[in-house]
């Protein structure tokens, strides 16, 4: 089969799916390429019930347990292609014509509004196969039929149409989003969920890819629903439940058991071009394998000496090692492990057939990883909105449940606030007279009677934040309002998690197996390893909403993080698998070729500042201004942006208040935010005057536009924030955390 010969020669899962499917879908490219980890059953340990009590949904049964959905896609695939499963039949007219996919395809593609012409077409027609598609639901089981006897000259006929289903399934979804049917939507979507479960189940990779990637399709169709508020508890419910089948799957689309599958086709393709049990092979049988691999390639097998025993036993061995790496808890170890044993290809010693026919296994292991986390993800989502944990508003914005959440932590007693700081400095403990550790002086005491009583909210509604895809962090003044109550709550979340798992990773050392409440060391590990995903996300969304500040505060959560998974109280988290899981999956969102990316930050809020402040100019001359603010330095930038909200840096000379004065430690910003309103400074100082000339300097742009950022930038605006230092420290940062990650190979803890 064409598409099993090109898994094979090392051809990526995108590659795969476009054999397929020769038609662009949107959700082929971001779907595979990135590694991801799953806290699917990481989440079901019975000791987080004493933190983490997620609501859950009952979910009935889905109905005809034993019968075949199959058989309702085979009359679905009749009345789209007839003759759709004989290869020798002439290709008949399809259902929808080309035209009518390319203007479905620019459709999906274009603006929220109503379809026309040949994209109306195509969506009658797609109305008119809507009751076969509602066949396909309530039958979870799903058999093609298929004979994996035939090697890899198996046919897979299914899967295209199977493709072009959910095509049809995700457009109609669409429509009902951009009429405000929400019943449609509901419908669709739960559609797209259950038949997203059928292809893995034919026992191949490509099946389990297009499995995969038929959910993909459907997240994103889920995506352009919830950013439209169709979703509220009662839809999230419904929505939910048609996850049921995937939800309660160990491996969602079955990549696991492929494995057992592609063994047999290798096993299966080697007795053909061999000859099984002693018998010759067919000469029909070979010349189709020549054909597809050429005659040296058979040669090179058929005249093996020992009449390919010792390639039996390599492949064997080979894929022992393969499923047990896929069966491995650890995924990331998993994923290693099938890397070194592709490795293992290059050597001369491994038989030339065993190159060309094994499948790439680490690209399928990463497939799973990738899609398993957005399914988790999407789940948690959906679940929090039906228990009523967040609002349908904060499904659509994660931004609202961490503004929430900080608000929250500093809701704290400021010395519970102290407390925490200092267990994220390491502050050693303070012993009571006695010499007894946890006397009423100790920072962790402190902040464990103040926060325990909240902990479970926070981490709840953290992890449901974390689930969500999507975070606006943008205020209507403009950029510069960043830096005041928005990111102080944002910093303050970001503390409140990490010093709460600083204090359970210390607990976690010091105290015995088991304390008179039944907590042990390995609950407050676990714990503290969510919280600390639960930050890393905060930072992914600080990252994908660009805007210079957020820059900046997320280089700070970065440092915080890893600055906390370098103690020595961090490191039993990094030889537990589970642990280790949960911190990798939340780290895989951070990104890794672009960094923090000041740049796009800073073109975005030089765009945000214009529309602010200069929102009278004509087009051309606010692209102007703005093109040239975005060429100042990102930190110069923020500066003039603070200036245009009355507010200056402070001199690095100037004294800073007592610790004990703030009242909000959480909530500080001065390390690295360092501006007062400019009217606390004397009125000789340079900045006294700032107020006046920046309105000079505004009235200069708006007639010399294409000078914006000489005009603004020559300004006396003082010491300059190093915001692109910063985010390239965190970059290195984002490598350590990565490092803590990767599996050791020993015990990182001396003497252990």
């Amino acid at each position: 089969m064409r598409i099993e010969r090109e898994l094979m020669r090392g051809a990526g899962p995108v590659a795969i799916l476009k054999l397929l499917d020769p038609a662009p879908s949107p959700e082929t490219p971001g779907m595979l390429d990135s590694p991801a980890r799953t806290l699917r059953f990481a989440m079901a340990r019975t000791t987080v019930a004493l933190l983490i009590a997620v609501a859950s949904i009952a979910v009935p049964t889905a109905t005809a347990q034993d019968a075949n959905a199959y058989d309702a896609w085979t009359r679905l695939f009749d009345r789209l292609q007839p003759g759709w499963d004989d290869p020798t039949a002439a290709r008949s007219p399809g259902f929808f014509t080309p035209d009518e996919h390319a203007a479905i395809e620019a459709w999906q593609q274009g603006p929220l509004e109503p379809p026309r012409g040949a994209a109306l077409a195509y969506l009658e027609k797609a109305e008119s196969i809507a009751p076969l598609i509602r066949e396909l639901r309530g039958t979870p089981r799903f058999d093609a039929g298929i004979d994996l006897d035939e090697g890899f000259m198996l046919l897979l006929p299914h899967l295209a149409p199977m493709r072009e289903i959910c095509r049809v399934s995700s457009n109609l979804a669409r429509r009902a989003t951009i009429s405000g049917d929400v019943g449609g939507v509901v419908e669709w979507l739960g559609t797209l969920n259950e038949i997203s479960a059928h292809a893995g189940q034919d026992g191949t990779a490509i099946g389990s890819l297009v499995g995969a990637a038929m959910y993909q399709r459907s997240d994103q169709t889920m995506e352009l629903a919830i950013a439209n508020g169709m979703i509220d508890a009662a839809t999230a419910a419904t929505i939910l439940e048609s996850l049921s089948t995937l939800r309660e799957a160990r491996d969602p689309f079955h990549f696991g058991d492929s494995v057992a599958g592609e063994r047999l086709l290798f096993t299966q393709s080697l007795e053909a071009i061999l000859g099984k049990d002693g018998a010759p092979p067919s000469e029909d049988v070979l010349a189709v394998y020549r054909s597809a691999f050429g005659d040296r390639f058979i040669e090179s097998i058929t005249e093996l000496p020992d009449g390919g025993d010792g390639v039996r036993d390599t492949m064997n061995d080979m894929f022992d090692r393969i499923q047990l790496a896929f069966d491995d808890p650890d995924r990331d170890r998993g994923i290693e492990t099938l890397a070194g044993i592709e490795a293992e290809l290059d050597s001369p010693e491994v038989p030339e057939i065993i190159k060309t026919l094994l499948p790439s296994m680490t690209l399928l292991a990463r497939a799973r990883l990738r899609v398993e986390r957005i399914l988790n993800d999407r789940i948690r989502g959906l679940d929090a909105v039906a228990s009523g944990r967040i609002p349908p508003d904060g499904i659509r914005n994660a931004a609202i449940l961490w503004q929430q959440i900080g608000r929250g932590m500093l809701g704290l007693p400021g010395d519970a606030q102290r407390a925490g700081l200092d267990l994220l400095a390491g502050t050693p403990f303070i012993e009571h007279e006695s010499g007894a550790p946890g006397a009423a002086e100790s920072p962790e005491v402190i902040w464990r009677n103040a926060y325990a009583p909240v902990a479970s909210r926070w981490l709840t509604l953290g992890l449901d934040a974390a689930a969500i895809s999507e975070a606006d962090f943008d205020e209507p003044r403009g950029p510069q309002s960043d830096a005041d109550e928005c990111l102080a709550a944002i910093r303050s979340a970001a503390r409140g998690y990490l010093a709460d798992a600083a204090g359970r990773l210390r607990r976690a050392v010091t105290m015995p197996a088991s304390d008179e409440d039944g907590i042990t060391p390995e609950n407050e590990r676990y714990l503290a390893a969510n919280e600390i995903a639960v930050t890393l996300s905060l930072a992914a969304h600080l990252i994908r909403d660009p805007g210079v500040a957020r820059v900046r505060l997320a280089a700070a959560i970065i440092e915080d993080i890893a600055s906390l998974l370098a103690t020595r109280d961090a490191r039993a988290m990094r030889i537990d698998p589970v642990l280790r899981m949960l911190i990798a999956d939340a780290a895989a969102k951070l990104p890794r070729l672009d960094g923090l990316d000041a740049s796009t930050a800073t073109r975005t809020d030089a765009s945000r500042f214009v529309t602010a402040r200069l929102g009278d100019l004509p087009s051309d001359a606010a692209q102007a201004s703005a093109t040239a603010l975005a060429a100042l330095p990102p930190g110069r930038l923020y500066s003039i942006f603070a200036v245009a909200d009355d507010r200056a840096i402070i001199p690095t000379e100037s004294p800073r208040p007592p610790r004990e004065s703030v009242t909000e430690p959480f909530a500080d910003l001065d390390d690295l935010f360092p501006y007062r309103s400019l009217d606390v400074f004397p009125t000789t100082s340079p900045q006294a005057e700032l107020r006046s000339t920046f309105q000079r300097r505004l009235g200069d742009v708006r007639d010399r536009p294409a000078e914006a950022g000489r005009l603004l930038g020559e300004l006396e605006l003082g010491p300059t924030v190093q915001i692109r230092r910063a985010a390239d420290a965190a970059m290195i940062r984002i490598t350590d955390i990565d490092d803590f990650c990767t599996a050791p190979v020993a015990s990182p803890i001396p003497g252990e």
